[in-house]
């Protein structure tokens, strides 16, 4: 049982260290999506720019809709 225990916490670590990764690199991949758009002056599609709005991630720097 006691083994069980800590085969469980070590995999619970190695998700948690996985997730933490992968939203790392959703951040860049973000931050990179906003520049080229800014930089473009394209405005990010309303999908795009709902998930960036709910994530908390100011979107009024970009070029308005035309």
């Amino acid at each position: 049982m006691k083994a069980q225990v800590t085969e469980l916490q070590l995999e619970n670590a190695r998700l948690i260290h996985s997730e933490r990764a992968d939203f790392q690199e959703l951040m860049q991949i973000a931050g990179r999506l906003f520049e080229l758009c800014s930089r473009l002056g394209l405005p990010l599609d309303k999908a795009t720019k709902e998930i960036f709005q709910r994530r908390g991630w100011r979107t009024n720097t970009l070029v308005p809709k035309q």
